[in-house]
């Protein structure tokens, strides 16, 4: 099978007969084997999103599940917002989230594949190793599940049940998620002020009117 880019996605073309004797070779190929495990996924002719200018994470689990995160409209550096997709254990999902709206200690992993899709996308220098959104070989379930993955992360660290690598990077995903629920909490904090200063201010101005 020749996949050939169509638009944004690769999608399935059929070869020539001359093609077709290096058919093997191709289904060893990584881009094959891709392709393969997408469809398994999703069923039988569903193609495979190629990365685009606005593609924020795309990730595949073993379980028939996978995740698909994009900027969505409106979206800004200030005030990024993504459209999360994919399946999961329960079904098809589609839903927009504002990335500062995602806490690490309560989120579904289709979320925190966004918030450090996200996070590499701004600072792609910024991390010691390989970064992925929870601990590598952590069993994260349903992906549209909600769960704490600051205490999952903690206890998958404490149970010492892998190599020095995978240990460090777990380190530094609870060191990056403390980073940003206490980024997140300030963002809030400062709204929460903001929102009582415009309250103070408008009932000031109410009193004055009536007084004059």
């Amino acid at each position: 099978m020749d996949l050939s880019i169509k638009e944004n996605y690769f999608q399935p073309q059929r070869g020539s007969q001359a093609q077709s004797t290096s058919l093997n070779k191709e289904k060893t190929s990584f881009t094959y084997q891709l392709s393969a495990n997408h469809s398994a996924i999703t069923g039988p002719g569903a193609t495979i999103p190629m990365r685009t200018e606005d593609t924020v994470y795309y990730g595949m689990d073993g379980n028939n599940q996978d995740v698909h995160v994009t900027l969505a409209e409106g979206s800004t550096e200030d005030d990024p917002i993504v459209r999360i997709k994919g399946h999961s254990a329960s079904g098809e999902f589609d839903f927009i989230r504002h990335i500062k709206d995602i806490d690490p200690s309560n989120a579904s992993y289709a979320e925190m594949c966004a918030l450090i899709g996200w996070e590499k996308r701004i600072n792609p220098s910024g991390q010691k190793g390989l970064l992925m959104p929870t601990p590598l070989g952590m069993d994260v379930g349903n992906v549209t599940q909600k769960q704490n993955f600051v205490n999952l992360s903690s206890q998958y660290l404490a149970s010492e049940k892998f190599s020095h690598s995978i240990a460090d990077q777990t380190k530094e995903l609870l060191e990056l998620y403390q980073k940003l629920i206490e980024s997140n909490h300030s963002a809030s904090d400062d709204l929460q002020m903001y929102a009582s200063c415009r309250r103070a201010n408008d009932l000031a101005l109410a009193g004055l009117i009536k007084t004059v």
